[in-house]
């Protein structure tokens, strides 16, 4: 850190992805010079205080990818805050394993699904909808052509040696009708094996459906989710792309940033908030 700092006379931290960690170059050479934060860096607080004080009016929050223990704090905390929560990707399979639905092969955290009920006793303690799929795309492996027709989990059961690789239609119907009266809404994580033609529907259903709220905030955060929007090319359609991945989580969740709290600006709001 001392030689960063002998390299310049002042620091800008612009990198909000690596915020939430302690590092020479965003932490350490902070407290030895003239520091401020950039301008990148004041768009993603400007977009993502309002949700992490819980004053971002009515709050949807559609959670994907793969596992519960990556954002266990976080569920919790916007169980806290949300008026509904969507889950789908690899996640959902621990919420239908911990209701007692059959998964199949499907990629799951068993060592989560306690935690699972708990977020779901979190979320109706706090009168929040969560809601995880209700049909789903199966196959034999990711590698392997889906079935045509959708699963429905309350009419059959997913066979033993198959997957679930994407949401159903109608899971992102229910999805996108649950959160069309919101004033904001934040998405983390794909809800199938986008990257996979096959397995991209549900997460390109539930983009359009982001992308046709006219009245509502959209926040993206995550490398996956920002990926797969730019990919149905509905990037500009949405609010704010979180240039952050595990820093807008930990934000989301209301811990500190190593990489903000250092800067004089940053210890000047908490001051502020504490008053």
């Amino acid at each position: 850190a001392a030689q960063l700092a002998d390299l310049a006379d002042v620091y800008v931290n612009d990198a909000f992805g690596a915020a939430h960690r302690a590092h020479a170059s965003t932490h350490a050479v902070a407290t030895m010079m003239p520091s401020a934060g950039g301008l990148l860096l004041d768009r993603e607080i400007e977009a993502l205080e309002p949700i992490r004080r819980g004053e971002a009016g009515k709050l949807g929050f559609i959670s994907g990818g793969a596992k519960v223990s990556d954002k266990l704090g976080l569920l919790e905390r916007i169980a806290e805050i949300s008026e509904v929560i969507a889950i789908g990707g690899a996640m959902a399979n621990t919420f239908l394993l911990a209701r007692g639905l059959p998964t199949g092969a499907s990629l799951l955290e068993q060592d989560m699904v306690e935690a699972a009920n708990e977020i779901t006793a979190t979320a109706h303690d706090e009168q929040c909808e969560l809601l995880i799929p209700g049909d789903c795309v199966i196959a034999r492996g990711a590698d392997e052509p889906p079935r045509a027709k959708p699963l429905v989990f309350t009419e059959e059961e997913i066979p033993e040696d198959w997957q679930i690789l994407d949401v159903g239609p109608t899971t992102v119907e229910t999805f996108a009708e649950a959160i069309k009266d919101c004033d904001t809404v934040v998405w983390n994580g794909p809800l199938g094996l986008f990257e996979r033609e096959a397995f991209s529907g549900g997460t390109r259903a539930m983009a359009e459906a982001l992308a046709k709220l006219e009245d509502a905030t959209t926040v993206i955060c995550g490398g996956e989710t920002a990926a797969a929007v730019a990919q149905f090319r509905l990037t500009n359609k949405m609010s704010h792309v979180s240039t952050g991945g595990g820093a807008a989580l930990e934000y989301l969740q209301g811990l500190d940033l190593p990489g903000i709290a250092v800067l004089p600006e940053a210890a000047a709001d908490v001051d502020e908030e504490d008053d």
